[in-house]
């Protein structure tokens, strides 16, 4: 399997059993964000020597797998939790591959905590799909990114651009630009609390 065939990477994500997901949740999640996962799979460097990397927002792991099956590092993953757990665990399992994973995920606040590692212990840190949903003010988390970076090291951030074409249109239509609220569980859905524009973010990760 190439990571260049859309296909076959659909085919390979959809064949994992996620317990927590029905398969019309699934397939929609998979065929909508495969395009962006493949893009963020692109600003990831692959080392030729083993390296170590943090995924912030590991589940429901589609990121997670890619990573795995296309890059050399040992991953280290997070998750989140509403009863103070610090570890959860997810069992993922793929029949038509032959596939079982089990991930262990630590559970923090990243808003508030300090990171549970050493300094300088990464490689590379991915943040995609998470800094839109957070509720304070994002300085402490990039500060705390960088102080378990090595020296070097890649952050990959990914998070919908506030600018964009369709919240324009939305906007000059007199439509709200933001999500509807999400009645389901605390950790699921899609609820963006605030989103960036380009300069915004630019400005966040040069310390403005």
């Amino acid at each position: 399997m190439a990571e260049d065939d859309p296909e076959a990477l659909a085919r390979y994500l959809l064949s994992f059993r996620w317990p927590f997901r029905n398969e019309a949740i699934h397939r929609q999640l998979v065929e909508g964000g495969l395009p962006l996962w493949r893009q963020i799979l692109k600003f990831v460097p692959n080392p030729r020597e083993r390296g170590k990397a943090l995924e912030l927002g590991s589940p429901p792991f589609h990121i997670t797998l890619l990573l795995e099956g296309f890059r050399n590092y040992d991953l280290s993953l997070t998750g989140a939790t509403t009863d103070g757990r610090p570890e959860i665990t997810q069992e993922l399992e793929s029949p038509e591959f032959g596939e079982r994973r089990t991930y262990a995920c630590r559970c923090f606040d990243i808003e508030r905590d300090a990171f549970p590692y050493p300094d300088n212990t990464f490689d590379l840190v991915t943040w995609c799909e998470v800094i839109e949903h957070l509720t304070l003010n994002p300085v402490h988390a990039l500060a705390e990114i960088h102080r378990v970076l090595k020296p070097g090291g890649s952050l990959v951030l990914s998070t919908p651009n506030a600018s964009r074409a369709d919240s324009i249109a939305n906007f000059l239509r007199g439509r709200n630009i933001y999500d509807p609220y999400h009645l389901g569980a605390p950790l699921m859905g899609s609820r963006h609390s605030r989103e960036y524009t380009l300069p915004e973010l630019t400005g966040l990760l040069a310390g403005g």
